[in-house]
C-alpha cells in the first residue's frame, strides 16, 4: 500500500445525527493491493474517492461498520415483493466512466433526498464515485432505455462493499434502494464473494438505519464481527 497518513479528520456538522460533529481516521492512499483492500474492509474501513476512513467521533459510537453474510442472507416479504416489482428493470454493468446521463441523475437525487443546494459537478462526482484502485464495479438499472438507477461497488476476491447507490426520484414506489442491494447481494453470489459490506448503520438516521434490516447481518464491535439473525 502506498499512503499518505493516517490522519485525524474534524469534519464539522454529523451529516446523520443533529447536533452532533463528526470526526475520522482517514488514509489517503495512491495504490491498495486486493490483500490490503480486504483488511481496510474488515477493520471498519470506508472508501471515498481515494480516502479510506472510519468515524472516531467524541462521545459517539452510532456509526457501526456493517455487512451482510452472502450465503446466509434470506430476503423477508417485503424485500422479495420488491424484487419482483422490479424484474422489468435491465441490469448490466456500465461501460466506461461515469457519464453526463448519471450526473444529472446523481444531482437530481442528491437535491430531492437529501435536500442539496450546492450540487455537484463532474469532477466532484467522479472524485467520490470514480474507480481509483482497479478494483470497481458499476452497475446500470435501465427502465427500457431510460436509466433509471445506478450502483458503484467495490470489491476484492473475498467480498464486495457497496459504495453508493443513486437512482431516480420519481419511482420511489419501486424502493430502488433496496432492489439494488438485493441485485449486489446476487453479484456476489454469483461471483462467490463471502460478504456484502454496506457502510455503517446508523440508528436514529433513517437514511443509513435501512441496512439492519436485511437480516442475518454482522457488527462489527470492539474490534470483533458480531451476527445479528434478526426476527424469527
Amino acid at each position: 500500500m502506498i499512503f499518505s497518513g493516517p490522519f485525524f479528520v474534524e469534519h464539522g456538522p454529523c451529516p446523520y445525527l443533529p447536533g452532533r460533529d463528526w470526526s475520522s481516521v482517514s488514509l489517503s492512499c495512491r495504490q491498495v493491493d486486493p490483500d490490503e483492500f480486504q483488511t481496510l474492509l474488515e477493520a471498519g474501513f470506508r472508501r471515498s474517492g481515494a480516502e479510506f476512513y472510519r468515524p472516531t467521533c467524541r462521545g459517539c459510537q452510532e456509526c457501526v461498520p456493517i455487512r451482510l453474510p452472502v450465503e446466509a442472507f434470506h430476503p423477508h416479504r417485503t424485500q422479495r415483493r420488491v424484487w419482483r416489482r422490479n424484474q422489468d428493470l435491465r441490469v448490466r454493468p456500465a461501460p466506461g466512466a461515469l457519464s453526463p446521463q448519471k450526473l444529472d441523475l446523481y444531482r437530481r437525487f442528491l437535491a430531492v433526498r437529501f435536500g442539496r443546494q450546492d450540487l455537484p459537478g463532474v469532477e466532484e462526482m467522479e472524485g467520490f464515485l470514480g474507480d481509483r484502485f482497479g478494483s470497481t464495479l458499476v452497475l446500470d438499472y435501465l427502465l427500457g432505455e431510460r436509466l433509471v438507477a445506478f450502483g458503484v461497488l467495490d470489491f476484492t476476491p473475498e467480498a464486495a462493499s457497496s459504495v453508493y447507490f443513486v437512482h431516480d426520484p420519481e419511482l420511489a414506489s419501486r424502493r430502488l434502494g433496496t432492489f439494488g442491494l438485493l441485485k449486489e447481494v446476487e453479484w456476489c453470489r454469483q461471483t462467490r464473494r463471502s460478504h456484502l459490506y454496506l457502510g455503517f448503520c446508523v440508528r436514529g438516521c433513517p437514511a443509513m438505519a435501512y441496512k439492519a434490516w436485511f437480516h442475518p447481518h454482522e457488527l462489527l464491535v470492539a474490534g470483533a464481527w458480531i451476527r445479528e439473525p434478526g426476527p424469527q
